[in-house]
């Protein structure tokens, strides 16, 4: 008789550890999905110093993006230095030796660029992995080329938004010894 009566305290008790648990768990997880998540690192628009207050998150960017016609401006320190009404995407061959034998595809990473027009050598490259439909706006898979005439450049990642048809990237580039911040901003034409 005593058994039984433990047993049955035993299972009350459990019953009700299990069901705080999952209280807890979907208290948890309604408030990781509150508002600073739900719009991504920023939302386009924001001004640069707004930036670093958001929350960092993968940004992932359909291809058929850059095939649309876009329209740009670059901000350097928070000031618009140049905005441009045309931007022109280059997918460029592959540079590893092409599949041997029999092969149902050829998969080969190729860089892919948004090429400011009438700009010296301005782009922003992606490393476009040709079964995916967009492409990684994150450290590894981008890279800005041409941001200092004549001198060394080195961008770094910094952060990246995209929302409404608008792909915000932010660098911190060095040419020589001057550290600046750089903003790309994109955007659909018509």
């Amino acid at each position: 008789m005593a058994h039984g009566l433990l047993s049955k305290h035993f299972m009350k008790y459990k019953f009700r550890f299990c069901l705080l648990w999952l209280i807890f768990g979907l208290a948890q997880t309604l408030l990781d999905s509150g508002p600073a998540y739900a719009n991504g690192v920023l939302a386009v628009g924001d001004r640069p110093e707004q930036l670093a207050e958001q929350i960092e998150r993968p940004v992932r960017v359909p291809r058929a993006f850059f095939e649309k016609p876009l329209a740009g401006s670059v901000d350097i320190d928070g000031q618009r230095i140049i905005a441009w009404e045309s931007i022109n995407w280059i997918e460029n061959p592959p540079t590893a030796a092409p599949p041997t034998g029999p092969v149902y595809g050829d998969f080969r990473e190729r860089k892919g660029c948004a090429m400011f027009v009438n700009e010296a050598g301005l782009q922003l490259c992606f490393n476009v992995v040709p079964d995916i439909a967009s492409l990684g706006v994150n450290a590894e898979e981008i890279k800005l080329e041409g941001t200092c005439s004549g001198k060394d450049t080195v961008a770094r990642f910094v952060l990246a938004a995209f929302k409404d048809g608008k792909l915000s990237v932010r660098f911190e580039a060095s040419c020589g010894r001057t550290l600046q911040t750089v903003d790309l901003n994109f955007q659909t034409r018509g």
